[in-house]
Parts: structure tokens; C-alpha cells; sequence
């Protein structure tokens, strides 16, 4: 008995001791939703806290001369930063300063293409070229980070890190890692946006879903009709919406913005990412798959029976300078006399999910989003996918912090990153202070207190977030933690009070989650490299074929017969190959294999054998 006795209050000692060791601002229960765990030895961040100065040029509308923006300092969160590392940012070069350095480099260029070629080589000739070369660089576009990407202008952070904080490196994840790992094996930035395993284990976290489709709820109630679950019930219950639309005061039972903005075709089967087809053993793009054929006779079908509606005009399929006032335009214009709306990405969220009422309409939000796939011929076929290495949605810059060779402190530069990267420093920057700019409620959901909050009058966030942008909340976010992102957006809450705005976070959650399913079968981050990107050789040429191919998609959807739509398909598959599509394909394989090489050596994707 004295023995069991010892050994309990040894037990209870040896508790209460670890219980005091705990951080106090630290979450502590890794199965709480509310916050997550954070590392349980101490980071380097915080044993290198003296006072320290480092440099930033930026290109983000937080370096500007707004003075409605805070500079670094003058704000709860930045405050907060530079008391817990010691660390203090000074612009040096912001983005009127930079913008206006580019211009002139343009300017006193000569016309010719080798010399433009130089003038636009990187950033960092622009730094060099204006006197100074910051400690940091943060900046936005793909093209621009695999430039600094690179031992003549950034510090490698993987040898930062095994020197200066070792555990930062370990906490990581190890796709990330390798999605970013240069050619000479080094990793210069963790560009922002990359959804971590962590993200797929939650399952309350959703992921962006690339493209909608929604309903009028009030509509199907007239009708008495229920939500569809398959491509033929959807079908059905648009023409039976075109039969009875008048008294209903629909004018276009489905609008699309282009032939293949919407979620239809992945419902039948067809892929909309480069793929790895283990038959032919190489990459195939999306574009001469045979699943599409049917999916061009059925939304041609629907054309020429008045189910479906698209702009009068062509507009384009990728975001381009001038096109998102037409986008805002058409959905505008058509939101009050449609049932069905399909989006992707390149439209506003806000306008293509109807965050509007139906004119002259006091009843409840009138709008559904389908939150599952609809099956086709009896099987869901959906096939998503996650291939991105950041930004997943396709159309968002990423934006990556690099440490230049310029910076003589790198020890507390990589520190700093490894603080705003933590789980703690992301909470922060992404989040704010607990209590001061949100709480959490019973559930773990972050919400906003009621100044940081919409008014409930507002379904548009563009003035509500430069608001919280100016006191500092979710503004200095020069990294990020996919965790605390997602955790923010799993909250249906966060700053909403308005109840439509609401209702439409909660089905936006739903169909993430449920779209993270099917995106979790393929998550092959080594498939970005196949494809060129911009800078790249044959990048040009890429984005030319992909403008032929929704060319003839808008073509065959408009075509007056299904045999015409036929006729089209052939000579569009045709036209690909005389285009060069082969020899593209084969140079996607060709990346994808080297690529792959450091996946697989790290044990990853093994089961793809170029």
C-alpha cells in the first residue's frame, strides 16, 4: 500500500511540474477544435529576442504610402510581433516605390528584346539599381519568386535553419518542402497557400472548391421540387423552370459565364488538371479527353433549348486586364432573373452565389448551393484534385518572404520567419489578439468582436477587410500556416452577422469539406511542375493552345446541331495535334520525371513510373 502511495504522489508531482512548464498563452489540448497545439520545446524565436532591425522591400499594397495603411509598429498585431522577437521592419522599398523603379527601367530601356528581357530579369535588379538591397523581399507572382528562388539572390532557409533553428525545419510539412526545393536542393521561400496534411486530417477545415453551381430555394419551393442529386434530375427541373417561367420570373433557368465555367463537366467524368496516365506512361492535359464530347451535346442541347444562357458576346476564360468588369457585369445583370447560376473562380464569389436578395423579396435567403457532387448515369464521377504547391484556386498570385544575400543578420531573420509561420505567429497575423480583436465560442469558432464584425447591412467584405486591414488584422501576413488559415475559414461565424452572408459561409464550409473528400484520392503536388508556367519556355505557346481549345468549346456549346458539335470535337482534336499538343504533353512528362525524382526518393508517389 506505502508503495502504490509513493508511487501516486510521484505521479501527481511529476504532473504538476510539466502542468508549470506550460507557456500560459499556449493552447494546450491537441484534441481542443478551438486552438491548435504548439511545439512543447521551445522554438529558437523565442532565445533570440534583442532588439533587431531588418529592412523589407515589398510590392503589396501594405508598403505603400497610404497613409491610411499602418506602417510596422503602429499597430496592436506589429507591436505585438516586435515585443515577442525583438524584431523591427523598416521599409525600405515599398510598392509605389517600386512600381515607379520599374517604370522607369521600362522607360530608359531600349527597345530591344534582349535588353527588356533584362530590364525585367527579376526584382532584384531593380533593388540593386536603387542604391540597396533589403535584409527582406516580399513579393507576389510566380514568376518573380522562382527568380529569387535562387543562390545569387536569396539565402538558402533550409541551411539558415539547421544553423540558427533546426526544430523549424522539423516542423514542417514535408510535401512543402519539397514542392519548393530548388534544383540545387535548396529551399528559398514557403510561398503562402499550400494546404498541409494537417488541413486533410481536419475534418471540419474546407478547401476552396474550384467551381459552383446554385440554386433559387425559393423557386423550388413554387415548385415543389427537392434539391437535384443527379445531372438528369438537374436536368429535368431546368426545363420543367423554362416551361413555367414566367409566372415564376425566371428568364434563364442556368447562366454560365463561359462554356465551361461550372462544375458540370467534373460531375461527368472529366478531368480539369494535366493527369498522369499510367497506360500511355506520360502526361495528358484535360483537353482531349472523351468525356467531354458528351458534356459538349448536353450543355449544346440545353443552348439551343433555352436552358442554358451565356453572355452575348465571348468573354475570357482566364483573368486578363479589363475582363472583371465584364464578369461583374453579366452576373449583375442576370442575378434576378435566373434559377441556376454555375461559377468558377474567376468570378466574384459574392456575385455568383447571389449574395442578393431577389428584387422586392422579404422572405428568407433564397439561394442554395449544391454541396455535393450530382451523379451522372448513376455514378458520382467527380474527379478533383489537388495539385497546386500553393494557391489552389489557380487564379491567385502566391506571394513568398525571401531572406536576400544582402542580410547580414540572417540568423534573426530566419527566426523571425520560423515565429510568423508558427502556429502561434499565424494566429496572430491571421487572426489578431484573443479578446482584443476576436473570441471563441463554444464550438472553437473564431468570431470576431462586434468592431471587427460586418454590420449586418453588409454582404460585401471588400470595406469591411481594409478596415481590419488598417488596425493591423490579417494585414502583416507575410507568411502563413495552412491550420490557421483553415481554421478561420471553418468558422461560420468569423465576421459575419449578416444572416444571408451567413447562411452562404455555412454551404461554402459544407461543400469544402465534402469537396476535400475527393481532392484528398489525388493530391500530387509534383504534377504543378508539368505544366509551363509563366517565364517558362513554351509557357506562350501553352496558354495560345488553351485559347483555341475554350474557343471551340464556346463554338460547340453555340453550335446549331448536335452532328455540328461532332463535326467540331474531330476538328478540334486535329487541330491539337497539328498545334504540337504532342510534343507539349511530352515535355510536361519530361518535367513531371525530374520532378519526381526527389518525391520519390523521399518516398512519395512511387506508384507513378515514368
Amino acid at each position: 500500500m506505502r508503495k502504490i502511495l509513493i508511487a501516486y504522489w510521484l505521479s501527481c508531482i511529476l504532473f504538476f511540474c510539466s502542468a508549470c512548464q506550460q507557456n500560459p498563452g499556449t493552447p494546450l489540448a491537441a484534441s481542443s477544435p478551438s486552438e491548435p497545439v504548439l511545439e512543447q520545446v521551445a522554438p529558437s524565436w523565442q532565445t533570440h529576442t534583442d532588439p533587431v532591425t531588418l529592412t523589407l522591400a515589398s510590392d503589396h499594397h501594405f508598403s505603400g504610402t497610404d497613409s491610411g495603411y499602418p506602417q510596422w509598429g503602429e499597430d496592436p498585431v506589429s507591436r505585438r510581433i516586435i515585443d515577442l522577437t525583438g524584431v523591427k521592419i523598416e521599409l525600405q522599398i515599398g510598392a509605389d516605390d517600386w512600381a515607379a523603379l520599374a517604370a522607369g527601367s521600362h522607360d530608359a530601356a531600349e527597345d530591344t528584346d534582349e535588353q527588356t528581357q533584362q530590364t525585367q530579369s527579376s526584382y532584384m535588379d531593380l533593388l540593386q539599381a536603387a542604391g540597396s538591397v533589403p535584409d527582406l523581399i516580399y513579393i507576389s507572382g510566380k514568376a518573380d519568386i522562382q527568380r529569387l528562388s535562387d543562390s545569387a539572390y536569396s539565402q538558402p532557409l533550409d541551411v539558415l535553419a539547421a544553423e540558427h533553428c533546426p526544430e523549424f525545419w522539423d516542423s514542417l510539412d514535408p510535401l512543402e518542402i519539397l514542392n519548393n526545393q530548388q534544383e540545387d536542393g535548396h529551399v528559398y521561400a514557403l510561398p503562402k497557400g499550400y494546404y498541409t496534411q494537417q488541413v486533410y486530417d481536419d475534418p471540419q477545415i474546407p478547401i476552396k472548391v474550384p467551381r459552383t453551381l446554385s440554386l433559387r430555394q425559393d423557386i423550388l419551393d413554387k415548385l415543389g421540387a427537392s434539391l437535384p442529386t443527379s445531372i438528369e434530375a438537374l436536368e429535368a427541373l431546368l426545363y420543367q423552370v423554362k416551361d413555367q417561367g414566367q409566372p415564376l420570373g425566371i428568364q434563364h433557368p442556368l447562366r454560365q459565364l463561359n462554356a465551361t465555367a461550372s462544375p458540370l463537366a467534373e460531375w461527368m467524368g472529366v478531368k480539369r488538371y494535366v493527369y498522369w496516365d499510367p497506360e500511355a506512361r506520360s502526361i495528358k492535359t484535360p483537353l482531349r479527353q472523351e468525356a467531354w464530347l458528351p458534356y459538349f451535346l448536353r450543355m449544346n442541347q440545353w443552348y439551343r433549348d433555352g436552358i442554358l444562357y451565356l453572355p452575348e458576346q465571348e468573354l475570357p476564360w482566364r483573368r486578363g486586364v479589363g475582363d472583371r468588369f465584364d464578369v461583374i457585369g453579366f452576373f449583375s445583370d442576370t442575378t434576378f432573373g435566373s434559377f441556376a447560376t454555375a461559377a468558377d473562380s474567376l468570378a466574384p464569389p459574392y456575385e455568383a452565389l447571389y449574395l442578393m436578395r431577389p428584387k422586392a423579396s422579404d422572405d428568407d435567403f433564397a439561394h442554395v448551393l449544391l454541396s455535393t457532387p450530382l451523379t451522372y448515369e448513376g455514378e458520382i464521377r467527380l474527379q478533383a484534385a489537388d495539385t497546386a504547391i500553393g494557391y489552389p484556386d489557380g487564379h491567385s498570385d502566391q506571394s513568398a518572404l525571401f531572406i536576400s544575400t544582402s542580410c547580414v543578420r540572417a540568423d534573426r531573420a530566419i527566426c523571425f520567419m520560423q515565429y510568423l509561420k508558427s502556429q502561434e505567429g499565424a494566429q496572430l497575423t491571421h487572426w489578431g489578439i484573443r479578446d482584443e480583436h476576436y473570441a471563441l465560442d463554444e464550438d472553437g469558432n473564431i468570431t470576431y468582436l462586434e468592431a471587427y464584425r460586418y454590420p449586418s447591412e453588409v454582404i460585401n467584405d471588400i470595406g469591411l477587410l481594409t478596415s481590419m486591414n488598417r488596425k493591423g488584422l490579417d494585414y502583416w501576413t507575410l507568411m502563413d500556416n495552412s491550420l490557421v488559415t483553415g481554421r478561420l475559414n471553418a468558422s461560420p461565424t468569423a465576421y459575419c452577422t449578416n444572416l444571408d452572408l451567413l447562411k452562404m459561409r455555412r454551404m461554402e464550409i459544407e461543400a469544402g469539406v465534402n469537396y476535400k473528400t475527393y481532392a484528398a484520392q489525388n493530391k500530387v503536388p509534383a504534377l504543378y511542375f508539368a505544366e509551363p508556367h509563366e517565364g517558362d519556355a513554351g509557357y506562350d505557346e501553352y496558354l495560345a493552345l488553351l485559347d483555341t481549345w475554350h474557343h471551340a468549346a464556346w463554338e460547340m456549346v453555340t453550335a446549331p446541331s448536335s452532328q455540328q458539335v461532332e463535326s467540331l470535337w474531330a476538328q478540334l482534336m486535329q487541330n491539337l495535334s497539328t498545334a504540337g499538343l504532342d510534343a507539349m504533353e511530352s515535355a510536361m512528362t519530361a518535367r513531371f520525371a525530374d520532378a519526381l525524382e526527389r518525391y520519390h526518393a523521399a518516398g512519395y508517389f512511387t506508384d507513378i513510373q515514368p
